[in-house]
This record gives C-alpha cells, sequence and structure tokens, in this order.
C-alpha cells in the first residue's frame, strides 16, 4: 500500500517540479531591507542628496540644515537598539518589533511596523522644525501609508496608543508590558517638539504599518518641512522633501558588528591591555575630563564646573572601584582640549552635559594628535535623557567621525562587537565576553580601536542614582573598568616598552 502511495505521489508531481516544491517544501523566507534608490535619485537631479558612508542612511544636506533618513531593519532594532527587551517573543517589551517570537503559520518573524530613522539638523539658520505626522509613505505597488502618533487623541492619524491598548489584557502583567512599551515609544518615537535653533538636532523613529512583500519601491515624503517662523512665532516658510529607497535582500551578521569591514580585524587588538595589566600596577593612569564651549543658552552659565562634570561623584566612584577590583590607581584632570594639557593622558574623556557641547576644529586637531600619540578617547552621557536639549547619540557619533577623520580619513565608527574583550573582564586574562545592556561605539584607524563612546550612560550608573539597581552598577563597573585598562594601556605600553 505504501508503494501504491509514492507512487500516485511520483506521478501527480511528474513534470510539476516546481508545484511539488512548493507543496512539499515552502518557498525559504527571504530578509530584505530598504536602501537608498540611486535610479530615483539621479531622476530627481537634485544635488542636495547624498548617501552615508554605510551606504543605508539618505540625507538630504542644504548646508545650514539637513534631514537623514534610514529604514530600520528589525534585526538593528532588537539586536543594537533594545537588545534587553527583545528577548521575551511574545511578551517582548520592544514596540517596533515582534521580538524574537516566530509566526507559527509562516515560519519566520513578520514586521510589525515600518521603521525610518529620521533626524533633523540646524546647523545656521534661525529655527527650523519638522511633524513626522504631515509624512506619507507610498510604495511601487500604489499603497499609501500614513505614519503613528503616539497619544489616541493628539494623533493625526493613528496612535501607538490606541494599537497597543488593544493588545492588553486584563492581567495586572499586561498593563507593565503596556506601559514598558509605550514608555520607549516616548523616549524615542521622533515627534513634532520645540523648534531647533542653530547647533541643534533631533532624531527620534517614525513608524507606519508594514509594506507588503511584494513591495520593490519605497517614497517617503515630509510635507511642511518648517525653515522659519514670523514675528508672532507662527511657521511662515515650509519645503517638502521625498526620500526614495529600494528593496533588496539583507545579509544577516552572524553576530552584532560582523558585517563591518574594520572588526574583521580588531581581534588582533583584543587582548593588548591584558598583557600589560601588571604593568599598569605598577604606575598610575592619567585621565583627563575635557572641557568644552556650549552654544549660546539662558540655561547655562558657561563658568558652572557642574556643565563639565555633571555627576561629579561618577568618575572617584570609578577610579575607587578600578583601584580595589584590579589595583590600578588613576587621577584625573579638568581642563581645555590644549595640546599641552593631552600630552600626557592615557584616557581622554568627554561627559557630555545637558547642553550640547562644541568642540572647534583646533580642538578635534589637538585630540587626534594625542590618539596618535596613543592616548585613548572614551565618550559618555552624564545626564538624564528628560535633562537634554539635544541628541546625545548623535553628537558621541559626529565627535568619534570627526575626531576620527583628523587621525586617519580612512577610519571607520562602528558598533563594538559583543565578542570584543571590553564586554569580558580584562582583570582576568582570557575571560570570555558577558552578555551586556551597554552599546559601545568604537572609533577603528588600521584595525585598531582608539575610542570608543558609550550608547547608555555608563557614568549615570557610577554615580549609583535611584533608579540604578545593583547589578547595573556592577555592569557599568566592570564596563568601565575595562575601558579604563584597554584604553589606558595603549599609551603607557608605548612609554614603558612593553609593547603588544
Amino acid at each position: 500500500m505504501r508503494k501504491l502511495f509514492l507512487l500516485s505521489l511520483t506521478v501527480l508531481f511528474s513534470g510539476c517540479d516546481a508545484v511539488y516544491q512548493y507543496v512539499v517544501y515552502p518557498p525559504p523566507y527571504v530578509e530584505y531591507t530598504m536602501v537608498p534608490d540611486m535610479e530615483m535619485l539621479r531622476a530627481a537631479n537634485d544635488s542636495c542628496y547624498r548617501i552615508s558612508r554605510d551606504s543605508s542612511t539618505l540625507v538630504y544636506d542644504k548646508k545650514d540644515w539637513k534631514i537623514e533618513v534610514k529604514y530600520m531593519t528589525d534585526f538593528q532594532l532588537n539586536t543594537y537598539d533594545f537588545p534587553d527587551i527583545s528577548t521575551q517573543k511574545d511578551l517582548s517589551g520592544n514596540p517596533y518589533t515582534y521580538g524574537n517570537w516566530v509566526d507559527q503559520k509562516l515560519g519566520y518573524t513578520p514586521d510589525r511596523f515600518l521603521n525610518m530613522k529620521v533626524t533633523l539638523y540646524n546647523y545656521s539658520t534661525s529655527k527650523i522644525n519638522l511633524n513626522p505626522e504631515q509624512s506619507v509613505a507610498e510604495t511601487d505597488r500604489g499603497d499609501v501609508v500614513v505614519p503613528y502618533g503616539i497619544a489616541r487623541l493628539k494623533a493625526r492619524y493613528k496612535s501607538f496608543e490606541e494599537y497597543f491598548t488593544k493588545l492588553k489584557g486584563a492581567a495586572g502583567s499586561d498593563e507593565d508590558l503596556y506601559e514598558t512599551r509605550m514608555g520607549v515609544i516616548r523616549r524615542t518615537a521622533f515627534v513634532l517638539s520645540r523648534p531647533l535653533f542653530a547647533g541643534d538636532s533631533r532624531d527620534g523613529i517614525v513608524s507606519y504599518d508594514p509594506l507588503d512583500q511584494s513591495v520593490e519601491r519605497l517614497k517617503v515624503t515630509y510635507s511642511n518641512v518648517i525653515l522659519g517662523y514670523d514675528e508672532n512665532n507662527e511657521p511662515s516658510r515650509f519645503t517638502t522633501v521625498a526620500f526614495y529607497f529600494k528593496r533588496v535582500p539583507m545579509i544577516r551578521p552572524k553576530t552584532p558588528g560582523a558585517a563591518s569591514p574594520a572588526l574583521k580585524i580588531v581581534k588582533k587588538d583584543t587582548s593588548a591591555a591584558a598583557t600589560v595589566l601588571k604593568e599598569l600596577i605598577k604606575g598610575s593612569l592619567d585621565i583627563r575630563l575635557l572641557q568644552s564651549d556650549f552654544l549660546p543658552s539662558a540655561r547655562v552659565d558657561q563658568r558652572e564646573v557642574k556643565y563639565w562634570d555633571p555627576l561629579p561623584n561618577a568618575i572617584p566612584a570609578l577610579i575607587e572601584n578600578l583601584t580595589r577590583e584590579s589595583g590600578v590607581k588613576a587621577g584625573v584632570a579638568m581642563g581645555r582640549p590644549e595640546k599641552s594639557f593631552l600630552e600626557n593622558a592615557n584616557i581622554i574623556m568627554v561627559a557630555a552635559g545637558t547642553e550640547i557641547p562644541v568642540f572647534s576644529d583646533a580642538m578635534i586637531q589637538s585630540i587626534a594628535e594625542a590618539i596618535k600619540n596613543k592616548s585613548f578617547l572614551f565618550v559618555d552621557d552624564g545626564t538624564a535623557v528628560k535633562e537634554r536639549t539635544y541628541s546625545y547619540e548623535t553628537f558621541m557619533r559626529e565627535l568619534l567621525e570627526k575626531v576620527g577623520k583628523a587621525v586617519d580619513p580612512a577610519a571607520r565608527v562602528d558598533v563594538v562587537p559583543l565578542s570584543h574583550s571590553l564586554y569580558g573582564n580584562l582583570i582576568v586574562p582570557g575571560t570570555p565576553p558577558k552578555k551586556s545592556s551597554h552599546t559601545l561605539i568604537g572609533l577603528f584607524v588600521k584595525g585598531e580601536m582608539v575610542a570608543v563612546g558609550s550608547v547608555n550612560s555608563l557614568y549615570q550608573q557610577w554615580d549609583g542614582g535611584s533608579e540604578t539597581t545593583a547589578e547595573q552598577r556592577d555592569e557599568a563597573f566592570r564596563i568601565g573598568r575595562n575601558i579604563m585598562i584597554y584604553g589606558g594601556s595603549k599609551k603607557f605600553s608605548s612609554q614603558n616598552g612593553t609593547g603588544r
């Protein structure tokens, strides 16, 4: 009987291989991403358009103001942006994706939304602004999708509040999950807010309903971008900017950061600090906390020390922990980023405060020269999100890029992979990296990491605020120690002949 059944299958699908393959083996799921559409950009014939160095972000640059738009893959959002809340399957707190949940009927994880990261810069105009709810996404299929607002009563079209309210049950855990998701949205979504003055920037995520799998091209248009205000502080000048993307298969890296060519050779450098730890213990690390200028603001008296060191207990707490746990002593001095001040620095540190720091070309050059002389740059966020008037992450990345160009035009800024020793324990050589809630951005010159910026503030957790748990503080101290040991060893080894 079994032979007869198999014979029947053979006859049924004879000459119909394609149908047989579909019935028995469903077509494999291909993950896609959206990248800038060069063909459409050429057709637009506008010299203001350009593409970022990593080919993923479309930039519209008018010199005195700029808009950047990037398609955010679920992989990026789950792995780099919200790794701690994207691993609970259908209970994942990541509001922009389904996390690691898999639809059993489909066999893969579908898109929850179409997510675009938008960054608005004002370089020299008086005031500008952008309302993401006055945008629209159009596809080559003829679909027209509108963005989500946050609050149900204020949204122009749809709202996250209404979307996630419908998913809530009666249990208390459902309410907690709802608040987690809405909390992330309130912190990270791009919304119409106060005007951006010269020197300001703002970034965030704009979300639309997900695209159909058959979509090949996408156009996102931002209407009524505000370029000026009248004497009554009412918007008076507007423009419209369109951004074009095309759908291409995505090559997902096996591990975070593995896609970057700059990181393929970074393993040569990951054991450097551990090899000179004994030598470091004999000496003392020299940490230099940088003072910089601020954009004019009525809120800031530039003579106030707290703006240079927003949490004055943070660095002393790290130094005490570094000495107690590893035996490495360190001292800190505060001053302007000038050649004479940076000459002997092991660690050059920038702690961003409430107002955006401004580093002149001369300051950038001084930092770059110090890095060439084996100093190590560390950038961190010293203030709470609600207290800042700018995007810290944007500032941090741009500072690393400016310093990198001054060190070497081929320098790259990229995510530090979780396999890097900074995530391990350099006090115990060979300790494997640990899972971390912190994302680090590295500056790489010829494969060597010469600077690092923390996306999630280590500084605030060293200070031990009321919202910091003991586990979070311990992790922040571990990564902070590793940065001090790894970064400090570069100059120390070159001065003392220990080499790498």
